[in-house]
């Protein structure tokens, strides 16, 4: 059974979350066990959580690496005198290559592999032709089984059979993507760069001045959007010359910073944004379609809330988390509909992440885990966890880890 996970954007400053580790039997009837450094974690912050080839869950902490079999955790974290020890504890980000290999950034301590077989790491010294330091910011496994690393002071790469990372531009990394023909897309603050490994050319795209990009993204159809402080942009080359194209949603827009807003692909060959006052419906041109108000979501008497999430399920439902409720809208109807929104115990404020699996609907927010019933709409949403709980991930081996 292949199952989607669908989250919304991250606020890179708060991926650090407080791991609230949620393990249910999906096949079994609704427990719960809670973890943190007080009995298994070896730390309660968390930075991203992995899961390898054989299942294992991995999650990175600010105090070293731990992996989850299903019934205890290990940690792997620096020892003094081990080099084939992490080289620091906090791990900041993880990718991992087509080998199974992870990538791991770390705070002070550069650039890790991990063989998550022996459980042992490999140091890198990552340093630009002054002899500085890599400062990690993001890690990046791109289809060529290259593997990229960004921050201060530059951009670097390991390549395929290559034994150490070269040095490839002085240049600030905060994100690193990849196109569909295998270009490598960096965002270095208000700049996006586009290097051709092939050719080995690198190559400034735009420049947004003033503007402090928060992320890049490649879409299905290999358009590259960015956006930033209250704006999104459409990125293409024209005439020999690359430009941006910025896309107008007028008084929907985030009132603060887009990074804060979700941004969802749907099949219909849209594009959903969630803005300050309202929605915003975008075609894979980037042009408005329709913007809906959010008063027109809710029904009169209602408190009005922002959308914070979207889920399209199996049969075509949209699903928008918001800030006071779940909305469902039907394929066949363009009219909104309340899910089980409780106003008193406002248990459905501010939902964070949705989740399908198979004809049940998994909900997170602050107030806990919920299950949803799609074709049982006659029955109330089921309360399985009552702590804080925002991030989900489905293991191969059936089950759901909740992060909180």
């Amino acid at each position: 059974m292949k199952i989607e996970i669908h989250s919304i954007p991250k606020i890179i400053a708060c991926q650090l979350i407080c791991l609230l580790s949620l393990l249910i039997q999906l096949n079994a009837q609704p427990g719960s066990q809670y973890w943190n450094s007080e009995s298994s974690l070896s730390n309660d912050w968390i930075s991203q959580i992995e899961q390898d080839r054989d299942g294992y869950i991995w999650i990175a902490t600010q105090y070293g690496l731990n992996r989850f079999d299903g019934y205890e955790f290990k940690n792997y974290q620096y020892e003094a005198n081990n080099p084939k020890s992490l080289s620091a504890n906090w791990v900041r980000n993880m990718a991992q290559d087509s080998a199974g290999i992870f990538w791991l950034g770390l705070y002070l301590g550069g650039i890790n592999s991990f063989d998550p077989k022996t459980g042992t790491a490999t140091r890198y010294n990552v340093v630009n032709d002054a002899g500085q330091e890599l400062r990690v910011r993001t890690v990046f496994c791109d289809r060529a089984q290259s593997v990229w690393a960004g921050g201060f002071p530059g951009l670097f790469v390991k390549r395929a059979g290559q034994a150490r990372f070269e040095f490839v531009e002085n240049i600030s990394v905060s994100d690193i993507k990849e196109d569909h023909a295998g270009h490598i897309i960096i965002l270095s603050n208000n700049t996006i760069y586009r290097f051709d490994p092939k050719n080995v050319v690198f190559e400034k795209t735009v420049e947004f001045k003033g503007e402090y990009i928060r992320r890049i993204y490649v879409d299905k159809n290999n358009v590259l959007w960015a956006y930033g402080t209250g704006h999104l942009y459409k990125i293409f080359r024209q005439n020999g010359q690359w430009e941006k194209e910025e896309i107008i949603i007028g008084n929907y827009a985030h009132s603060g910073s887009f990074f804060d807003s979700p941004i969802y692909e749907f099949s219909k060959n849209e594009f959903w944004i969630g803005g300050g006052k309202g929605i915003s419906i975008l075609n894979r041109n980037g042009e408005l379609i329709k913007t809906i108000d959010y008063a027109d979501i809710f029904p009169k008497g209602k408190p009005i809330g922002k959308a914070l999430s979207f889920f399209e399920d199996k049969s075509g439902n949209k699903w928008i988390g918001t800030s006071k409720g779940l909305i469902l809208q039907s394929p066949f109807s363009e009219r909104f509909e309340i899910k089980n929104i409780i106003p008193h115990l406002d248990e459905f404020s501010n939902v964070r992440e949705i989740l399908q699996i198979e004809n049940t609907l998994w909900v997170s927010n602050p107030r806990g885990l919920f299950r949803i019933q799609i074709d049982r709409p006659d029955l109330p949403p089921e309360q399985i966890l009552t702590q804080t709980s925002f991030s989900l991930l489905k293991s191969s081996d059936g089950y759901l880890y909740a992060g909180g």
